[in-house]
């Protein structure tokens, strides 16, 4: 027998003798105890330290001690138990030290070591009571763990941030294959997983969603509580949505643990552990995975505050643009602009668009987008008009209640598809804009995922359509009150524009008057040399007098015609006559600014039934606008009026063209608007183009605008040939009747030249003429001798020509139809009153011979023009003996 059996002989029988002395006693004791000798030897182990290092006593007893000690340690374990041999006491090693166990499979465990030496016959022995710390270390770390997460937590407000330092913290405490967090969406009840980590891509994981009730995660939030499934795939209680199934077979986990996330009642979310199937969830994990959970949900609510509380600042600040821009916009263009860019900038929208109401169309247009691509709305844009009711705009415009879309693309009240599919666009807001009582239009907002809309976001939403539809409304007044402000600026304009016609007009008779007179004198005895000298060598000069004479007193007409303002009278009229006297008018300014004039008349024109005096202010407007048109442009200039006659059509055909810089076509759409002008205030009324549009067209006509920018513009007006009304031709003398000659005439005018040649021109038919210089002169004479005709001028001084009709009216009322006025003033309300009242008719300075021998016969053959009964008292002889003829008994 060895020496080495004898030993451990030895220390069997030594067990032997401890055994039964402590075997009784150390069963009952909780930890695992181990005595051993002075050698070191193993002399006695109880059941729970068979239990805790996995041996048998036999494979223990009388074996080194070092055999239970991590073999890193033993050599200095060795040490220290020589050490404590030589000095024993009772003592608790571990504290401050990290000791540990070795069981018989290998595994090392953290270990608390209470010695306790104790005297036996044999010598010293110890008594080592052992105790696995595992669960208190694990419990250690996790608080520690806690306190970091803790710690880490309360350190971050940015909700992404804390979202991945919860999701890393807790895949490091527990050391699992995939650790995930989901949201509670509050509308739905399902969660939505917003950060995992593991061994997979986590954007497998990112956004997917697990309806309410399913999955652990699902399980754990409805119970409130944490759900562990040992084999998840297998369990019967857990309902799993096939993605999710599908992602736990590939990644190779069973074992699933779930805790829900909650902050004073509400439930915020839940996290989610998942590991291999041999991973066992202790009561102690489920506590420390809780604890977990409860200082997630306070960072996450943290985080959540703090960035509801910066959105909400952020939001009100851009509110607070919106309401600035409330009490300072005034187009409404930039407020429909702004309230769009406002309503992406508050919401955190993928596009936002403002429907204005158009009530005369009854239709909805987009007036303001903010967000979408331009490109991409023109090209993917089916809708740009809603009839009223028509989508999902139309119909909240009618109802003036707020729709809420989830997923626009599967909602048939959004009627432009096509646009949504090429933005992107899925969850839609439209919001009345509302304003005492009335509906201005329609805000629309479109998020880029489909989702429903939290109460916070309608309230929202709802505050600002209601400050839109107040800038709608402000800035729909202001333009309205700057619209009227500007109509009462061209008003005031035009006000001024018409007292200087009216002045004008006042200036052009007083000079018409003057004018007229000797211009009267010059054509009447140019008549008269062309009646006396038919040949010899004043037969060219008097002609070329004629002609200068008629050629000034077209231009004095003219003038007149510019400026008078009597209702249209309509007679036969040659329009080419009416081109070549407004082109005698403007000859002048034309040459001066070097503009080129043309006239290409065509000369088979029918004659029109017009008012020449209208035409001729149309062309002169026409001829000036072209003429003022064309200073800006460089030589050549030209200004070409053209005539020509469409038979089958029945209309004569006058364009005024020139060659200046052309009309853009946006001021084109409205050039014949009254009041439109793009001359600066003061310089233009806007009248001119408008009145001259109301003259063609109550002659039955057009006038069209042809124009293309720098290339000259072509003004078209079509005229009607009609015959003249039935009873309403041009009033004269038949050609073959007979004149009358050798009657008793009276001139009476206060220019000497006048009446002198008046009185010339009559001898030519026989008359016997006299003249006066005045009212009062005439009468005189009409005391004297009886008259046949009474030529009177209007304006003289003392007694005028009303006064001495009325003088006559009284005195020998018969001669008040033998009674012809001359006149260079048919402007003057009172003048045109007065004619109009007495029916009498007129010679209008500067006349020639054929228009005096007309009057004059018409006068002389003219039945009486007034019917009036005779004066009481007043006798055909009574009449006879004042000089008036018996055949004109009847009253004035």
């Amino acid at each position: 027998m060895s020496a080495r059996d004898v030993s451990q002989l030895k220390y069997l029988r030594e067990a032997k003798v401890l055994e039964a002395r402590f075997r009784s006693l150390l069963d009952v004791l909780p930890d695992a105890t181990v005595i051993v000798n002075r050698d070191g030897r193993i002399v006695l182990l109880n059941s729970q330290g068979e239990k805790l290092f996995g041996y048998s006593r036999d494979e223990l007893l009388g074996r080194p001690v070092e055999r239970l000690v991590p073999e890193r340690f033993r050599a200095r374990h060795q040490d220290h138990r020589t050490g404590y041999f030589a000095d024993p006491r009772p003592r608790a090693l571990g504290t401050g030290l990290d000791l540990y166990g070795l069981r018989k499979d290998g595994t090392e465990f953290p270990a608390h070591i209470s010695l306790h030496p104790l005297e036996t016959e044999e010598g010293v022995i110890v008594i080592a009571a052992v105790r696995d710390i595992t669960e208190h270390k694990r419990a250690e770390a996790a608080t520690a763990a806690l306190a970091r997460v803790g710690h880490e937590l309360a350190a971050t407000l940015d909700r992404a941030e804390a979202t991945h330092q919860i999701i890393s913290a807790v895949h490091r405490l527990f050391g699992v294959r995939r650790s995930i967090l989901y949201e509670l969406d509050r509308a739905s009840g399902s969660l939505v997983c917003v950060a995992t980590e593991g061994m997979a891509d986590p954007r497998q994981w990112l956004g997917r969603v697990i309806p309410a009730g399913a999955g652990v995660a699902g399980r754990a939030v409805a119970e409130g509580r944490p759900i562990w499934s040992a084999d998840v795939l297998a369990d019967p209680q857990t309902e799993l949505p096939q993605w999710l199934r599908e992602r736990i077979q590939e990644e190779g986990y069973w074992t699933v643990v779930g805790a829900p996330l909650a902050v004073r009642g509400a439930t915020l979310g839940a996290v989610v552990l998942g590991d291999s199937a041999e991973r066992v969830w202790a009561e102690e994990d489920l506590r420390l995975l809780t604890a977990f959970a409860d200082l997630a949900a306070l960072a996450l609510q943290r985080a959540r505050l703090y960035q509801q509380a910066v959105a909400r600042s952020e939001k009100l600040t851009a509110l607070s643009t919106v309401v600035q821009l409330i009490t300072s916009a005034s187009d409404s263009r930039e407020v429909v602009q702004a309230v769009a860019d406002a309503a992406v900038a508050l919401m955190g929208a993928l596009a936002a668009r403002l429907w204005v109401d158009d009530p005369e169309a009854r239709v909805l247009r987009v007036q303001g987008d903010a967000g979408l691509d331009p490109n991409l709305v023109q090209a993917a844009s089916d809708v740009s008009v809603l009839a009223y009711g028509a989508g999902l705009g139309g119909q909240v415009f009618e109802s003036r209640v707020p729709e809420y879309v989830e997923d626009v693309q599967q909602d048939p009240r959004w009627l432009d598809q096509r646009l949504a599919r090429g933005a992107g666009l899925h969850a839609g807001a439209g919001i009345p804009l509302i304003t005492r009582g009335e509906v201005l239009g329609v805000l629309v907002i479109l998020l880029a995922e489909p989702r429903r809309f939290t109460p916070e976001e309608k309230e929202l939403m709802g505050l600002l359509a209601d400050h839109a539809a107040i800038a709608l409304e402000n800035a729909r007044v202001y333009q309205q009150l700057k619209g009227q402000v500007e109509e009462l600026q061209r008003s005031q304009a035009q006000l001024l524009q018409t007292e200087k016609l009216a002045a004008m007009g006042s200036l052009l008779a007083g000079v018409a008057h003057e004018l007229n007179n000797p211009l009267s004198v010059v054509l009447g005895l140019a008549s008269f040399l062309r009646q006396a000298v038919k040949d010899g060598p004043l037969a060219e000069p008097k002609g070329d007098i004629a002609e200068a004479a008629e050629r000034c007193a077209r231009i004095v007409t003219n003038f007149l015609a510019l400026a008078r303002r009597q209702p249209p009278e309509r007679r036969k009229v040659q329009l080419n006559r009416v081109c070549e006297e407004a082109v005698e008018l403007l000859a002048y300014s034309l040459r001066v600014d070097n503009v080129e004039l043309t006239l290409e008349l065509a000369e088979d024109l029918p004659t029109l039934w017009a008012d020449p005096h209208q035409l001729h202010q149309v062309l002169v407007n026409l001829m000036t606008n072209a003429h003022h048109a064309m200073r800006e442009s460089p030589p050549p200039r030209r200004l070409t009026l053209t005539t020509r006659h469409d038979p089958a059509q029945a209309r004569i055909c006058l364009q005024v063209v020139d060659t200046g810089p052309g009309i853009p076509p946006e001021i084109q759409r409205r050039i014949f608007e009254p009041f439109f002008t793009t001359k600066p205030l003061g310089q233009g009324t806007g009248l001119g183009l408008s009145i001259c549009h109301g003259i063609v067209e109550s002659h039955g006509g057009s006038i069209r605008l042809e124009s293309q920018p720098g290339q000259g513009a072509v003004f078209v007006v079509d005229l009607p040939v009609v015959a003249p009304p039935t009873g309403e031709q041009e009033a004269g003398v038949p050609e073959a009747e007979v004149p009358i000659r050798e009657k008793s005439i009276l001139v009476v005018d206060d220019e000497p030249m006048v009446a002198g040649m008046l009185a010339t021109l009559l001898s030519l038919d026989g008359h016997h003429v006299d003249t006066a210089r005045g009212g009062a002169a005439a009468l005189e004479k009409l005391q004297q001798q009886g008259y046949d005709l009474i030529m009177s001028d209007m304006k003289m001084p003392e007694l005028d020509g009303p006064g001495l009709y009325r003088a006559v009216e009284r005195q020998y009322p018969a001669l008040c139809q033998r009674f012809i006025f001359l006149t260079g003033d048919t402007l003057g309300p009172e003048t045109r009153a007065f004619l109009e009242q007495t029916g009498a008719p007129t010679l209008v300075k500067p006349f020639v011979l054929a228009e005096v021998q007309r009057v004059v016969r018409q006068a002389l053959h003219k039945r009486p023009w007034r019917e009036r009964t005779r004066r009481p008292g007043l006798t055909r002889e009574d009449d006879d003996a004042r000089g008036t003829p018996a055949q004109d008994s009847a009253g004035c």
